[in-house]
């Protein structure tokens, strides 16, 4: 508490911080001051000179991109962006999902896509399903993890710029719970299977994949062609073995019954149906 002073008062700190009231020892600050004693500035003002002075509004408060000049009402924007408010990112010139840039190009790029620096303006981001549909995140040469399309909402929402284009097989996938397009349903992620980088002794697993047939010959013989259909390269998982219809039908005097079963997530491992 500080006085009396010129005007008979006592002030908290000084007459410009705040008014001191003796009987309660309540201080009331000024406008621009905060605190028991006044001590600390207002969210509508700042420190400058040891006094609080009001702060000058910079637009869309700089986009949380870059620093407001309060003395001024302007923007200091970080490195990889410009325009008045900051809301202009540069790093746009070196690709539409680069995320972080400097003068000489990107440095970061959007989840799904790599940095290629040495590519012309506009091409230095390239997506990570060059690898493989199923590719979440890769440097220049290789893909370094993955997911399953299924958690990227393509199925339900319907397809961004930045997500892959779905295969085939994911696009004749068969899932438990059918969501109506566009909805919201936590369900639709319920199939998601988890999906991993595979021994490289096993890359392209496409190239591996057969279709087999048992019973052509009327007898246990197994023939097996190459499968084509499917997408998996470097992503795979043990899969789930699905049969392709839920009825089956068969005459009362047949001897045979000709059953059609399916292995999803590129088939890694063995596995056997009995």
């Amino acid at each position: 508490m500080v006085g009396p002073v010129e005007d008979g008062k006592y002030h908290c700190r000084g007459p410009e911080y705040g008014y001191c009231d003796r009987r309660s020892g309540t201080c009331f600050c000024e406008e621009g001051y905060a605190g028991e004693s006044c001590e600390e500035c207002a969210s509508t003002h700042f420190e400058i000179g040891g006094l609080c002075s009001a702060k000058r509004v910079c637009p869309n408060d700089c986009s949380y991109a870059g620093q407001c000049d309060y003395r001024a009402g302007t923007c200091e924007c970080d490195d990889h962006r410009e325009g008045d408010d900051c809301s202009r990112s540069k790093c746009s010139t070196f690709h539409q999902f680069c995320t972080h840039c400097n003068d000489d190009g990107c440095i970061e790029c959007e989840d799904g896509f790599s940095v290629h620096g040495d590519s012309e303006n506009g091409s230095q981001c390239e997506p990570c399903w060059r690898f493989d549909p199923r590719c979440r995140q890769c440097d220049e040469h290789e893909c370094t993890s993955c997911i399953d399309l299924l958690l990227l909402s393509i199925h339900r929402s319907g397809r961004r710029p930045q997500d892959p284009p779905l295969p085939y097989d994911e696009l004749t996938r068969e899932l438990s719970v059918t969501v109506p397009f566009g909805s919201r349903q936590a369900d639709a992620f319920y199939d998601a299977e988890h999906y991993f980088l595979v021994d490289p002794a096993l890359v392209p697993l496409n190239e591996s994949a057969v279709e087999c047939h048992q019973g052509l010959n009327f007898d246990d013989s197994i023939a097996c062609v190459p499968y084509n259909l499917t997408s998996h390269i470097v992503c795979g998982n043990h899969g789930t073995i699905i049969f392709e219809s839920p009825e089956y039908a068969v005459r009362e005097d047949g001897k045979q019954i000709r059953l059609t079963l399916q292995r999803t997530g590129g088939g890694v491992g063995e596995a056997t149906v009995s």
